[in-house]
């Protein structure tokens, strides 16, 4: 008797938390979406189903068998259709909303209402990725979903920092993959070692694969407890002078080889996409200090910085610059985020700093405009 009455308000719970998801109150996930991986480093977890619930959001995780987050799609193309490839990181991936609600699956509502051809839209964005990783999954597995348009969208608050090797301190032992220029003027791939799996009990592993409530109790509080307020948002968020350095007018050996990694891997993107048949765009996705003069502002004030040393757009004018070197066509999204809505708080969260369903549903709108100007959807 006592088992069962220490049991059975737990198992009510797990039944609970299947039938009507994330009831109970905090910020935790229901099971783990993301992995190492000895090719990209990091991947989803194929057929993942959970939530994610947070201070600002919850939102259902589902990843299919192909390891894209939406619904279960065949590796290759149905006749008749049209397939664009969506590539990015935790901005094309868009946990922070419904999957209806990202930028990929309005697009794709948006192009199949026209009447004009049907259309699939694939989410092939992961989270932490930068655009090296995204070049090893096209040549990898993307290019096997035949598309006919491949899409990157470049994040401007972290990917040109993760695309280099310089800026991550040239680790003598990296866990993901990165390109580097060698001596020879060649640009290869950097050999990297997968981080080792959680070493966890037999038990405490059961538990994380077949129970909702454990995952609860795990990210919600034994997590917490660990990190205190030092949670996985913040820490991504945190002032980094790496990060930043994208936007010093003063350029430096370091932000130049950034740039040049990052503009060569778009190219290197381009060129497989003229390899395996398919075309190429890039969508630049600024930060919310970029696109709001109060959050700018406050990031020079914070971290003392001197406004006269930092430009906050100039990796837009860098892009554009250099956009016939890249060989594809660009459209970048801040002119549209900074005149749609006048508050940071309406199209990015203000603490997780992604996009919200109004920023996703901008970007959408402005990326299918983008699409229909270039000739690449009819």
């Amino acid at each position: 008797m006592l088992v069962v009455s220490l049991l059975l308000p737990l198992l009510l719970l797990e039944a609970a938390l299947r039938l009507f998801g994330p009831i109970l109150p905090g910020n935790y996930n229901t099971g783990t979406f993301l992995t190492t991986d000895p090719v990209y480093g990091r991947f989803h977890v194929r057929g993942f189903d959970g939530w994610v619930k947070t201070r600002e959001y919850t939102s259902r995780v589902t990843i299919n068998a192909l390891g894209l987050r939406g619904p279960e799609r065949p590796l290759a193309k149905p006749p008749g259709v049209q397939r664009i490839v969506l590539l990015g990181d935790s901005f094309t991936e868009a946990v922070q909303v419904a999957e209806q609600d990202s930028t990929v699956s309005r697009l794709e509502a948006s192009l199949n209402t026209r009447g004009t051809g049907r259309y699939e839209v694939l989410n092939a964005g992961v989270g932490g990725w930068g655009t090296g990783q995204e070049l090893v999954y096209l040549r990898e597995e993307g290019y096997k979903l035949q598309p006919d348009l491949v899409v990157v969208l470049l994040y401007l608050g972290n990917d040109i920092f993760d695309n280099s090797y310089a800026l991550q301190g040239s680790p003598k032992n990296p866990h993901e993959p990165y390109f580097t220029f060698r001596p020879d003027g060649s640009f290869e791939p950097i050999e990297f070692r997968t981080r080792k799996p959680e070493d966890v009990n037999p038990v405490v592993g059961a538990l994380r694969g077949g129970s909702l409530l454990w995952n609860v109790f795990e990210t919600g509080v034994v997590e917490k407890l660990d990190q205190g307020e030092d949670d996985d948002e913040l820490r991504a968020n945190r002032f980094n002078l790496n990060k930043m350095i994208v936007h010093a007018v003063k350029s430096s050996e370091r932000q130049d080889d950034a740039w040049k990694t990052t503009l060569t891997l778009l190219q290197r993107v381009r060129q497989l996409g003229e390899e395996k048949g398919f075309k190429t765009a890039v969508v630049v996705a600024p930060a919310a200090f970029q696109v709001y003069d109060t959050d700018w502002d406050a990031l020079l004030r914070d971290n003392k910085l001197k406004a006269a040393d930092w430009s906050q757009d100039l990796p837009n004018q860098v892009l554009a610059a250099n956009a016939s070197t890249i060989g594809a066509p660009m459209l970048d999204l801040l002119p549209s985020l900074r005149a749609a809505v006048p508050n940071a708080s309406t199209t990015y969260y203000p603490y997780d700093k992604h996009w919200t369903t109004v920023g996703h549903a901008i970007a959408a709108r402005e990326i299918e405009r983008f699409l229909l100007e270039q000739s690449l959807v009819q």
